[in-house]
């Protein structure tokens, strides 16, 4: 079965590029057989199919186990250490891998509310997911373990966004299906020129994975926000 997404971009390698390519194709077959995308929603939905994904793969991985945490008090040598959930644990390229995950959606064609601020939504979700990954490292390096940050983000072209109007003019003179595949391409180049700026900037090493939407029948969609792309970034601590 064709997946209905593409990869626009995929930097991770080894083992990790297998898994993400898989999780991205069984996202494009439920899209194809059901209707709807798993990777849309929360982090745990994206986990659960990373780690299915995984298996797949010959890669054991387990979503939610317990495990040692540490929130940092604020004061030196002084961090509170507490039972939490891990979001997935995953064996991979001969290492096992502590996951921290958040999620978060973007829409990728025009609206009021303009388009620094959603780029810079991608940041501060890898900001978010390092954060929560930090409060894992300490238990998992005593063990020999990886840590990774993964944020995975969806983003959608809305119902009312100026590419699918009946205003021409607003479109440059492009049908519809060009100015919206027009406005995802855009969104895209600029959120990697914003990942670069940011590695650049903190000397993180990211690993980057966008699949853009290729089913042009979701164009007919009228009245709701349909998936332009999903994907995942991930910064190793």
């Amino acid at each position: 079965m064709e997946s209905a997404f593409k990869a626009v971009v995929n930097t991770f390698d080894g083992d990790w590029k297998k898994v993400v390519n898989k999780w991205a194709l069984m996202n494009g077959h439920y899209v194809a057989e059901f209707g709807d995308l798993p990777a849309w929603y929360v982090e745990t939905s994206n986990t659960a199919m990373l780690a299915a994904a995984a298996w797949q793969c010959g890669c054991p991985a387990l979503c939610e186990p317990r495990i040692n945490k540490q929130k940092f008090t604020g004061r030196p040598g002084r961090p509170k250490t507490y039972v939490g959930r891990l979001d997935m644990e995953i064996y991979i390229d001969d290492h096992w891998t502590w996951v921290e995950a958040k999620k978060d959606h973007f829409q990728f064609t025009q609206k009021k509310d303009g388009r620094s601020e959603r780029r810079q939504r991608f940041v501060n979700l890898i900001e978010s997911s390092r954060k929560s990954a930090e409060n894992s490292a300490s238990s998992a390096k005593e063990c020999g373990w990886n840590v990774s940050a993964a944020a995975f983000f969806s983003a959608s072209v809305v119902a009312d966004s100026v590419e699918r109007g009946d205003d021409k003019s607003a479109r440059d003179g492009l049908g519809k299906e060009d100015a919206v595949s027009r406005a995802i391409n855009s969104e895209i180049e600029a959120m990697l020129e914003r990942l670069e700026k940011y590695k650049l900037k903190t000397g993180a090493s990211l690993k980057v994975a966008v699949f853009g939407n290729t089913n042009s029948r979701l164009q007919e969609w009228t009245t709701v926000d349909y998936p332009a792309a999903f994907g995942i970034i991930m910064l190793d601590l």
